[in-house]
Parts: structure tokens; sequence; C-alpha cells
């Protein structure tokens, strides 16, 4: 019988304010008593560099309020300080892949997966697309051999063309797992991608079955849950239906307001999963 729990993004203190961070932004103490309060099992963090945050005191955080860290989730990596595997300058590339070795000493202690989703890159017109990929499955095989020896998985996110140029629908995804076979490089879905990529959410959901291994919500708006037009009750009902066992993490654009969402959020969820 499978088991779901629910968590939320919740972005560490060293991040930028940004309005377009899709993560709860605010002291991570206030955060996890938050989500406590409300019913949530886990906070997925976002953050940029772990050598900026107390590991220790984050440790003690999930420890005193029983919240888990499911997974550490790399795109402001990306976002804020344009790191990724696939860049056209070499020194970017290799810090990409050694702030990721670092990401993954910190996830270790939490046994959090690591995602890899705009941290990946693009491909850029000035540069062969074969010699971006090679780039790219050279940075693939440094991690994950890295990660397996701290027993953490990298979990590869598809996500849609109009923000990445490679790796977009969840086929794509498993086609890239099993070109890297490793036991430890596995897949993870975001509803968004699926809305505007897949061509049917349920065939998606069943071919990714033996692959998947996190899934980020939002609703069709990149909202939060019973603000755009996705049918939830159905949705849950095809993730069951797959016996997936593991995390549904509320991903979403924080408006109106960070904390009626974050209550709006489980209420509209919690329901659904029980």
């Amino acid at each position: 019988m499978s088991k779901i729990k629910l968590s939320y993004v919740v972005a560490t203190p060293e991040l930028a304010i940004n309005e377009n961070v899709t993560a709860y932004q605010g002291k991570l103490e206030e955060a996890f008593e938050k989500l406590k309060m409300l019913g949530y099992d886990g906070a997925e963090l976002m953050l940029i560099d772990p050598k900026r945050l107390e590991l220790q005191e984050i440790l003690n955080l999930s420890k005193k309020y029983g919240i888990e860290i499911p997974v550490i989730c790399t795109g402001e990596v990306f976002g804020q300080e344009h790191l990724s595997f696939m860049d056209p300058d070499k020194k970017v590339r290799n810090n990409a892949i050694e702030r990721m070795k670092e990401i993954i000493d910190f996830a270790e202690p939490f046994e959090a997966h690591v995602n890899v989703g705009r941290l990946r890159g693009r491909f850029y017109p000035e540069i062969p697309k074969e010699e971006s990929l090679s780039w790219l499955y050279s940075a693939f095989e440094q991690i994950t051999d890295y990660a397996s020896d701290r027993n953490v998985f990298i979990i590869l996110e598809p996500i849609p063309y109009i923000f990445c140029n490679n790796i977009n629908s969840t086929q794509d995804g498993i086609e890239v797992i099993k070109k890297v076979n490793k036991d430890n490089f596995k897949l993870m879905i975001d509803l968004i991608s699926v809305h505007l990529e897949d061509k049917s959410m349920e065939r998606s959901f069943k071919e990714a079955t033996p692959y998947l291994k996190h899934i980020h919500i939002c609703d069709s708006n990149r909202l939060a849950p019973g603000y755009g037009n996705f049918d939830f009750q159905k949705i849950v009902s095809i993730i069951k239906s797959i016996n997936y066992s593991g995390y549904l993490s509320v991903e979403i654009k924080q408006f109106p307001d960070r904390d009626v969402i974050l209550k709006e959020s489980i209420e509209l969820i919690k329901p659904l999963i029980k």
C-alpha cells in the first residue's frame, strides 16, 4: 500500500528575496513551526550555497519540529547564480559540478534526494548540440558517482520548453535516466511540466512508475492548488493508482499571501492523500 506524504518548498536564508522564487521565504524556524502546526510532513529546501548555511542548525530544526527534509531543490543555483552543466564557459560548468557536490554533502545527513532541474542548463545556438550533450552527460556521470558514495539519489526534473530547451517531457526524462543507467539517478515529476508538455497525465505517471522518486504539485497557473483548473481529486487518484510512495511537494508562486496559500494548499491536498 502506498504512503504519500506532503511537503512544502522552503527557501533557505541565503536566497535573495524575489517574487519569482517558488518557495516560502522567511525565517527557517518560523517556516518549520508553521509547517508543523498545519500538519505538513516535510520541508523541501530550496538553496543556492550550502557553505553559507548552518547544517547543524537545520538538522536541529528538523528534529525539533518533526519535519523531514525529503529533497534539496537546486533551481535557484541556476536562477540566482547562473551555474549550469551546459554553460559555454568551462569554468562555469566546473563550478556547477562542484556546487552540486557540496549540495550532495549537505543532503546526506538528511537522507534527502537532490534534484536537477534548471541546473542542467540549456542548448546555445553557437554550440553544437552534441558538444553540449557531452558536457551534460559527463556532469551526470560525475555527480551520480559522487552521490552514490553518500547514498544520495539525484532526481531529474523535466521542465517545460518555455523555461528550458531540453528534457521537457516525462518521456524525455525517462529516456535520459535509461541512458545514464545509474541506480541512484531517478525521476521527479512536476505537474506544470506534465500539463504543458505531456499528452496524457495518466500515461506519463504510469510510464514513470519504475523511476519516480518525487512529485512537485501546483495548479495549472503555477499558483496554489485551488487557484487554477486542475482536478486534484483526479490527479491524486492517478498517483495512488501507481502505488506511489513518497512526497508530494507544493512548489508555487507565493501569491496572494504566503501564509494563506501555505494553509490553503494543505487543506485541499491532505484529505485527498489520506
